[in-house]
């Protein structure tokens, strides 16, 4: 079970910083001096180095925007952030001149499961914003998940890239859900939560270039340093995923103890975020952060808070 921080009352808060572990740019797009995340519970924190203006303080609010609705994910592009709202079944745009939504689009039917979200992760490219429709809640062939994709310029569904089935040794199962998606311009990555495994999915051509299995309850995904980085969400680790190969080329424990208060998912890591130079993680209900080291495929640091 992936842990479930939603609450009633859902905001925007415009900060100061930015947000690496969800807020990603275009390829070509400037950074604006505002970068928004969404936090949905009070207890969320955010962390950041350095200010872009030294006169601010790190962390200020500088605009609340409430929605009508939870939200499981978010990305910043095209001036704007999406927002995916799986509850209502739409992904909402939020105009950062302005600070108000400018469109809410319909992506298909709220599943009314929090663990299969229509939509669920969401990514942006040079020309698209990216996201997930769930359709395969049971063992159905005729109901396969897809990727959609969006034209900022109309706000509109103008793409689709079904994400067919995953084949076993024993038998074939759709692809079920997708938490995590994230791109390296070129290629879609989009993990699926409950089968464990992730897929490439070029872009151009629409088709699924590899199954890349034992990808243990993946929540999100990060491009870097030529890789790309897996939570594995109920096994308190990072993989480390070559895409010249598409194999898990390191499997990174995380500095936690043997086993945390969950039963399910022990301390139900979630959270990641890449700056100066290495992958920061957060460790869930341990109220943690680690530093992991790129060279070294280590977790070399451990910070912890209070609260």
């Amino acid at each position: 079970m992936k842990q479930n921080y939603f609450s009633k009352t859902f905001y925007i808060f415009c900060l100061f910083v930015l947000v690496a572990c969800q807020a990603q740019t275009t390829p070509t797009e400037a950074i604006p001096t505002t970068i928004p995340t969404i936090i949905p519970t009070s207890t969320a924190i955010v962390y950041q180095a350095t200010a872009p203006d030294a006169t601010k303080n790190i962390g200020e609010i500088v605009a609340t925007i409430p929605l009508k609705s939870e939200n499981i994910s978010f990305v910043y592009g095209f001036g704007s952030i999406w927002a995916a709202q799986p509850r209502d079944g739409v992904v909402v745009r939020i105009d950062l001149a302005t600070n108000t939504v400018v469109a809410e689009i319909k992506v298909g039917m709220p599943t009314g499961n929090d663990y299969y979200p229509t939509p669920g992760g969401i990514t942006v490219t040079s020309e698209r914003v990216w996201t997930s429709v769930t359709n395969a809640i049971s063992n159905d062939k005729n109901g396969q998940s897809k990727l959609v994709g969006i034209d900022p310029t109309t706000n509109e569904i103008v793409e689709e890239i079904p994400l067919g089935n995953v084949k076993y040794p024993q038998i074939t199962l759709p692809f079920k859900t997708a938490w995590a998606i994230t791109n390296d311009n070129n290629t879609l990555w989009v993990g699926d939560f409950y089968q464990g495994v992730v897929l490439p999915v070029d872009i151009q051509s629409k088709q699924v270039i590899a199954t890349i299995m034992q990808v243990d309850h993946v929540t999100e995904l990060v491009p870097f340093d030529n890789s790309i980085w897996a939570i594995l969400h109920r096994k308190d680790g990072i993989a480390r995923i070559d895409p010249s190969t598409n194999t898990i080329i390191a499997t990174i424990p995380l500095p936690l103890e043997e086993h945390g208060p969950s039963d399910i998912c022990s301390w139900c890591v979630n959270g990641m975020a890449v700056g100066d130079g290495n992958v920061w993680v957060s460790l869930g209900l341990a109220k943690a952060i680690a530093k992991i080291d790129p060279e070294t495929n280590q977790a070399v640091t451990r910070k912890n808070f209070e609260g």
